[in-house]
């Protein structure tokens, strides 16, 4: 005498498959991670970028030579962010400063970063006075994350020499750049007199590189 095999389960309506509001619920989810990871460090970047004022902080640099790397700006349209009277460098960046300056004698200066299509340049706009004169900058950059302070200028500085006359120029050296990929970066500058103790630093607006490859600049509200 045969017994009847058992009948086999049926088959799960769904096939295994996930059903589609499952999919959209994991979707959302996704969504919602995402943003709150990326307000979460964006915002601790912000904070790191703007602390650690203090020149000592600052490793040793590794000397750039300065030539080549001053470039005269001519009479072009005053930037968005600029001091009042600053003309923008060449071949139009889009350029971000920091929007109160300080001044070494007779010249006025302020950190600046300069965005391109595939890179960020870093670095000082100087204004000079009616007089030559000659100034030391020193400057580099910060990234997050993690945090780092790139020097781009020896430890002693690199001379520049002013004037005569008003005409703002923009300075940097040769590397002191990053490339536009997804990051969070500000341009951090001293400067002093050709003879003498250095200012506090200065720092840029912190510039937020977006996955999609746009910048976003919190001090532009």
């Amino acid at each position: 005498m045969t017994s009847n095999p058992s009948p086999s389960p049926s088959p799960s309506p769904s096939g295994g498959r996930m059903r589609p509001w499952a999919k959209k619920l994991v979707g959302i989810v996704g969504a919602l991670v995402l943003a709150l990871v990326t307000a979460v460090v964006g915002a601790w970047a912000e904070h790191k970028l703007d602390e650690d004022d203090s020149p000592a902080a600052a490793p040793s640099a590794v000397a750039v030579e300065p030539s080549g790397a001053l470039r005269d700006s001519g009479k072009q349209a005053e930037p968005q962010g600029a001091p009042p009277g600053a003309a923008s460098p060449p071949e139009g960046p889009d350029l971000h400063c920091r929007t109160s300056v300080q001044a070494v004698g007779a010249v006025q200066w302020w950190p600046c970063a300069r965005v391109w299509k595939d890179r960020i340049d870093f670095g000082v706009m100087l204004r000079g006075g009616e007089e030559r004169r000659t100034v030391r900058l020193r400057f580099g950059y910060h990234t997050a994350v993690p945090r780092h302070f790139t020097s781009c200028t020896a430890e002693a500085g690199m001379q520049v020499e002013t004037g005569p006359g008003s005409d703002t120029r923009w300075v940097t050296a040769a590397g002191c750049s990053v490339a536009r990929t997804p990051v969070a970066v500000q341009t951090k500058a001293w400067a002093a007199p050709e003879r003498g103790a250095w200012s506090g630093s200065l720092l840029s607006p912190t510039l937020h590189v977006q996955p999609d490859g746009s910048v976003v600049d919190p001090s532009r509200g």
